[in-house]
């Protein structure tokens, strides 16, 4: 997904006419898989679909099914999409739960890709986001066309970078997922934190989180961490990561 942001020039007061066409376009046009088709059956291997799978592949879920983690998101060559959708290939996503994960290297240098750690496109329904821990180099959330409500994005530790959630913050929130749920998240380097909302945190630098050691990637707050306990439950925000297996290594310097 590619976006745009137009920024209003400002116009002398003897120039006042009539506004200027965009000098370019964006394509949002949903492009469709071109390469295999992954089925992934009920009770089926949704770890081997995800290693097999390359650029322009298509991994088809089983509607209804719940595919319990963790997963790893292996690295892949190339640029395109790999398409995750369900047998009729209909209808918009819903009922989606993304939690306990950790994610690097999300558009590290040397890497294909922006660095966008979650495009919800086209009206996705009923996605909930939680206790993730993510360095990534891109938006926190692209959103685009329809929107939907029911986004729960809660107990995030997550990198703001340049745009954040895609659109200067609460009014991509509020435009693409009305009656959204966004609170008790670590939002890393946030420099306009009244864009969000009030109930989150927002730590200037990684070193402000607190990990036990991120040199190493031992990606826990330590005793010490000022976000301990945080989390909507009491819990400390980010994945559990006594359910997550370690990274093969952690974030380079050069990445942050």
């Amino acid at each position: 997904m590619v976006a745009a942001v137009l920024a209003a020039l400002p116009l002398a007061s003897s120039s006042i006419g009539k506004a200027e066409r965009p000098r370019s376009s964006v394509d949002t046009a949903y492009p469709a898989p071109a390469g295999r088709t992954l089925a992934v059956a009920a009770g089926g291997d949704l770890q081997e679909a995800l290693d097999k799978a390359a650029p322009g592949d298509a991994i088809v879920l089983q509607a209804g099914t719940v595919y319990r983690g963790p997963f790893t998101l292996p690295r892949k060559e190339g640029s395109g999409w790999i398409d995750n959708t369900s047998p009729a290939r209909a209808g918009r996503t819903t009922r989606l739960e993304i939690a306990n994960n950790l994610f690097i290297d999300i558009g590290s240098p040397g890497g294909e890709g922006s660095g966008t750690l979650f495009q919800i496109v086209n009206g996705a329904s009923g996605v909930t986001i939680e206790h993730n821990t993510a360095f990534h180099t891109g938006s926190i959330i692209a959103a685009d066309m329809a929107p939907r409500p029911g986004l729960v994005f809660r107990d995030n530790i997550v990198e703001h970078n340049t745009y954040g959630v895609f659109g200067s913050g609460l009014p991509a929130l509020e435009h693409y997922f009305p009656g959204f749920e966004f609170r008790r998240n670590v939002v890393i380097a946030n420099p306009a934190p009244r864009r969000y909302p009030a109930d989150n945190f927002y730590p200037p630098s990684i070193a402000g989180v607190g990990f036990v050691d991120y040199g190493h990637g031992d990606f826990r707050l330590a005793a010490a961490s000022p976000l301990r306990s945080k989390g909507t439950r009491g819990t400390d925000p980010g994945a559990e990561l006594a359910l997550v297996p370690p990274p093969p290594r952690s974030p380079t310097p050069s990445d942050r």
